[in-house]
């Protein structure tokens, strides 16, 4: 690029000991776009390197380029990285906490407490910044013990955790199981006088449901308008998750309807957790309502929301619904799950059509589904109640080489199979195995 003050030369940064720095601005921007979208992690040590250190200044900037990029947070650890290891020259406060939210973005979340580590021996104190990134850094790192302790030493340090590190922490503590503990730093956020935001409340409304604690999760929604902090998608989602769990479907569908009048997007998630708690309550028709109102607000159904209503429906019973929905599956190109295969069978063999719940056993090994211990359940019993005892016993050899232990119900079902089909001798076979294996018979 030519400097536009002297008209000659490519511009560099050597360029600005002889020209104007007001007139380079617009230069300096540009070479230095170009430089960092040039970038990449293996060449950076030869490109970036030599230019640093020609011009100390310039890195801040360069860190905001890649900041600014896709995945730019890679070429941001490879950065700090290499100037640690060069030692040319030592990072100040940003570029440090430029780096450990870098880490925290990859998930490295011991990478990022030693760069903290390193700040007062470089003669850089943390500040909340730098201690809010770490803590985030932990919580992405499922390290919620690392992100308390990140918390209790803010005041030994000097610095006072603010939103961003109370919130971290809380949701460190909530994906590690620990709801008592994200609850009880939520309420010492609050004696701390530090205004939660909807991060926080979501946190701990997601603890109340990991802990069980349904009312809980209602009383931190409703409090959220009058604190200001307007509840959103995840909010509204935790509290019906809560919900769903302690089997509340009047009240996760209540929240369903909140979400629509506070103008709150729901999503696939939501509404899996609001149909999941109806087919818990026994309410398929409040299931299936819900699965179609989804499709109404153009919410595409993911394999989640299908099988919560196709268990709604072998539930109730409904098992002309169920398939309806299995075979909507494959025509919205959305993959069935064991899951989803084992809610269909289940609802074609106590609707008894077994054939259909053997087909849909075929299939489900036809796409390379891995059966589970209700899938072979499913299928053996519908096996047993048609007759098709070949078929019981091919079933129930099958089942140790995928690591499925079948049980008395099992061979119950198979010496039934055999009984029905005149097969004496198999059944008799299977009794004896039966015993071997220690498993007491039922009276069939």
């Amino acid at each position: 690029m030519r400097c536009t003050r002297c008209g000659g030369g490519v511009w560099t940064p050597r360029a600005e000991e002889t020209c104007d720095a007001d007139a380079l601005v617009s230069e300096r921007r540009t070479w230095l776009l170009e430089l960092c979208q040039g970038v990449n992690e293996r060449n950076l040590r030869a490109v970036l390197l030599p230019e640093l250190v020609r011009s100390k200044e310039i890195l801040q900037q360069v860190l905001l380029n890649f900041c600014q990029q896709t995945k730019g947070y890679k070429l941001v650890i490879a950065t700090i990285e290499i100037i640690r290891q060069d030692g040319t020259f030592e990072l100040n406060f940003y570029n440090y906490n430029v780096g450990i939210s870098a880490y925290a973005k990859a998930k490295q979340w011991q990478q990022a407490l030693q760069l903290l580590v390193a700040m007062p021996a470089a003669k850089v104190q943390p500040t909340v910044i730098s201690y809010s990134a770490a803590i985030s850094a932990c919580e992405k790192g499922g390290q919620w013990q690392q992100a308390l302790k990140l918390l209790v030493a803010m005041p030994a340090a000097k610095v006072q955790p603010n939103v961003f590190s109370y919130s971290g922490a809380v949701s460190a503590c909530e994906k590690g199981g620990q709801w008592q503990q994200a609850l009880q730093l939520f309420e010492a956020m609050m004696e701390a006088k530090v205004q939660p935001n909807v991060i926080s409340y979501s946190a701990a409304i997601s603890a109340c449901e990991k802990g069980g604690q349904w009312q809980q999760a209602l009383k931190l929604l409703a409090v959220m308008p009058g604190a200001k902090v307007q509840p959103n998608v995840i909010s509204y989602s935790a509290a019906i998750s809560a919900c769903e769990k302690s089997g509340q479907w009047q009240q996760a569908l209540k929240l369903i309807e909140a979400m629509l009048e506070a103008k709150v997007q729901v999503n696939a998630f939501s509404c899996s957790a609001a149909i999941s708690s109806c087919e818990k309550g026994g309410q398929w028709r409040q299931a299936l309502d819900l699965f179609e109102a989804m499709l109404g607000a153009i919410v595409r159904p993911d394999v989640i929301n299908y099988s919560a209503a196709i268990s709604a429906c072998e539930k109730g019973g409904q098992w002309q619904q169920a398939l309806k929905l299995f075979e909507a599956m494959s025509n919205e190109n959305v993959q069935p799950n064991v899951v989803s295969f084992n809610a269909a069978m289940s609802a074609c063999e106590k609707g008894g059509h077994f054939q259909q719940a053997l087909k849909l056993f075929k299939v489900m090994l036809e796409e390379n589904v891995q059966p589970d211990i209700i899938s072979y359940s499913a299928a053996i019993s519908a096996c047993e109640r048609v007759g098709k005892w070949q078929q019981a016993l091919k079933l129930l050899e099958a089942m140790p080489k995928a690591k499925v232990q079948p049980d008395v119900i099992f061979f119950s079902a198979a010496i039934s199979a055999c009984e029905k089909g005149r097969q004496w001798l198999r059944a008799l076979k299977l009794f004896e195995e039966l015993q071997l294996q220690t498993l007491t018979p039922i009276s069939l």
